[in-house]
């Protein structure tokens, strides 16, 4: 267990090092020191069963992707035909030096000079022009291939699953969408890139050795030390961005943390701690990027020494092929000015290895998102559009395990009945189960036994839409969005009529409040409604909820963060909220379910005990135990 965030797997252990894989910045050696440090002295001692051998290994593929470029199949064409063009015009340069230097300073032909200057102004013209086309086309081109390569990730990540989001950071999740970009790179710009450099080393290559083949295979000479430069140095120093990115992102979350929680910094006088905190993730950040910027210059080091001596060695041997009268001036600086122009092409070939490990990685984590589940198939058309349902609801033998704890029921052999328009109140102590019954309800999750129906319809073959939109949900945790008052209340829901609007907002309790801003319902209230209170945030989440008139509604510790005025004017409003509902209620504060229809205790994911207040007494139980335990505090 690595530096109390996540495993990391142990390749090799010397008496002087450790390899170790980790999945955040790819294969590490570190010294016996650096490991103890980062090991939190946990393991995991993890054996193969004869099962896996049956485990097909997931494959990277860019498949996936290239039905998006079919449409732009015209544009790549001309983008590609550009670039050719581009690369044809650079020909003229060699062509040019050498009859200069050969025909006309040697023959002083000044008509001819004059010549060459109005074919250099035209080639350069032409070249300017068709680079010009070439960008706009590639931009253009990319740009929307783009769009629509992140619009497909984004609609894909919107339909999995709630597991899927709470196995995960939502900052993992995020750094996905960037990883789009490195395969459509590969896709347009490498992909063509490769064809064309593959193109203009055959056509410089073939040049070169016209003019003079020894003097080639001489420029050549040096190339594989710059591929066995290559390979050895950029897999090194991938490692050590990935890792300076890690340390880095480290330390701007811990500033980001103690920015956002500054008043609590200061009420615990933790400021000189928090410093010192940021400041040892500072230090190790700077020390891998000292590291990297080292091996930087000692490959450029290496890299410049390479071609001092290719360029030494090129003007020897052309010098002498000039004296021996084998090549002339002109052809020896042509000759020089092709060598240039071959070397990036082949170059950007031996880069191309590393450019397909990197986009290998990227496309891993797309594919991590690509092949989980969503939660609905769409191309599944026996789905029932639910029509406006009574709220009748069953739950019939339903048992619930979480993935990350298969040994533990959540929920266990639950049978339970609501009728149309009954208040149920569900209670018990924390992780009894109570969310978990109403996130079950709205399909988040799937019982692993039993079945859950609604007015007579299994939920397993009822579309997640028309079910959602006839729930209305008031969660624990309220989160509002950066934007108006009105579309915060209207949430989902596009040009939503005012009076719609104020109405859920008075039946929450929330007019009076909102009428006193500014801009009443249009006031922006920011990211996460930073500018309203907690019982505020709740009122407009109970508005939320009521605005789209749901037939089923769900308060989970709805009224949590109320103060006893706001409570007590949703409390007026309660029988107008409840009126022709099916109301589920999830509560700690036992008196605001005292007048509930019915109500379940749960303990440890069963029903222990079911009826009103007043039954529920008598029983002397759990719910007497938890009501007696609330008066006395």
């Amino acid at each position: 267990h690595w530096e109390g965030y996540h495993f990391v797997v142990l390749y090799e252990v010397r008496p002087d090092r450790v390899v170790i894989a980790d999945p955040a910045s790819g294969l590490r050696r570190l010294t016996r020191e650096e490991f103890e440090r980062g090991w939190t002295g946990y393991l995991l001692q993890l054996t193969a069963t004869p099962e896996i051998a049956g485990v097909e290994e997931s494959k990277t593929t860019l498949g996936r992707f290239l039905p998006l470029l079919i449409p732009y199949r015209k544009l790549l064409a001309e983008i590609f035909l550009a670039s050719l063009v581009i690369q044809l015009f650079g020909l003229a340069s060699p062509i040019f030096m050498q009859v200069i230097v050969d025909k006309v300073l040697v023959h002083k032909n000044v008509p001819m000079l004059n010549l060459m200057l109005v074919g250099m102004l035209v080639v350069a013209l032409f070249q300017t022009a068709t680079t010009g086309l070439r960008y706009y086309l590639m931009v253009h081109t990319t740009r929307r291939i783009d769009l629509q390569m992140v619009v497909a990730f984004y609609r894909h990540v919107l339909s999995l699953p709630l597991r899927y989001f709470e196995e995960r950071k939502v900052g993992d999740i995020l750094k996905r969408f960037a990883e789009n970009e490195k395969v459509r790179e590969m896709l347009t710009g490498k992909a063509l890139g490769v064809l064309l450099d593959c193109l203009m080393i055959v056509l410089y290559l073939g040049l070169m050795f016209y003019y003079n083949a020894k003097l080639a295979l001489v420029a050549l000479a040096f190339m594989p030390g710059y591929a066995l430069l290559t390979f050895i140095v950029t897999p090194l120093m991938q490692r050590q961005y990935r890792e300076a990115f890690q340390r880095s992102a480290e330390a701007e979350s811990h500033m980001v943390e103690a920015v956002t929680a500054v008043g609590t910094v200061k009420a615990t006088a933790a400021e000189r701690s928090i410093r010192w905190k940021w400041e040892g993730l500072m230090v190790k950040a700077l020390n891998v990027q000292f590291r990297s910027a080292l091996t930087g210059m000692a490959a450029f080091s290496i890299g410049g020494v390479l071609q001092t001596m290719s360029t030494t060695l090129l003007l020897w041997y052309g010098a002498h092929l000039v004296i021996t009268g084998e090549l002339s001036v002109g052809q020896l600086m042509a000759f020089n000015v092709l060598v240039g122009s071959v070397t990036q092409p082949l170059l950007n070939l031996i880069d191309l290895w590393n450019d397909f490990q990197e986009v290998n990685v990227a496309l891993e984590r797309l594919n991590d998102v690509f092949d989980a589940k969503p939660e609905e198939n769409p191309a599944q058309q026996s789905l029932i559009q639910l029509p406006q349902v009574r709220g009748h609801l069953k739950f019939e033998g339903v048992t619930f395990r979480y993935p990350t704890r298969p040994d533990r029921n959540a929920l266990q052999n639950i049978d339970l009945e609501i009728y149309p328009g009954q208040t149920v109140a569900l209670i018990g102590r924390s992780g009894a189960g109570k969310t978990t019954f109403a996130n079950l309800l709205l399909r988040m999750h799937q019982p692993n036994e039993g079945r859950i129906y609604v007015d007579g319809h299994d939920l397993r073959q009822v579309s997640l839409a028309s079910l959602r939109a006839q729930v209305g949900v008031v969660p624990q945790e309220v989160f509002l969005f950066s934007g108006t008052i009105r579309e915060n209340i209207a949430f989902g829901l596009d040009d939503a009529p005012l009076e719609a609007v104020v109405g859920a907002a008075m039946l929450a309790g929330a007019h009076e409040f909102i009428s006193e801003l500014p801009l009443g319902y249009e006031t922006v209230i920011g990211e996460r409604g930073q500018s309203l209170s907690g019982g505020q945030k709740q009122r407009l989440a109970i508005a939320r909820a009521l605005y789209k008139k749901p037939r089923i509604l769900i308060f989970d510790e709805a009224t949590s963060a109320l103060d006893t005025e706001s409570e007590r004017a949703i409390q007026q409003n309660l029988d107008k909220i409840l009126k022709d509902r099916t109301t589920l209620i999830i509560a700690h504060r036992l008196s605001t379910v005292r007048n509930a229809d019915l109500i379940v205790v749960l303990d440890r994911g069963a029903i222990v005990e079911i009826g009103n207040h007043y039954s529920l007494m008598e029983q002397r139980g759990l719910y007497y135990y938890l009501n007696s335990q609330q008066l006395e505090a």
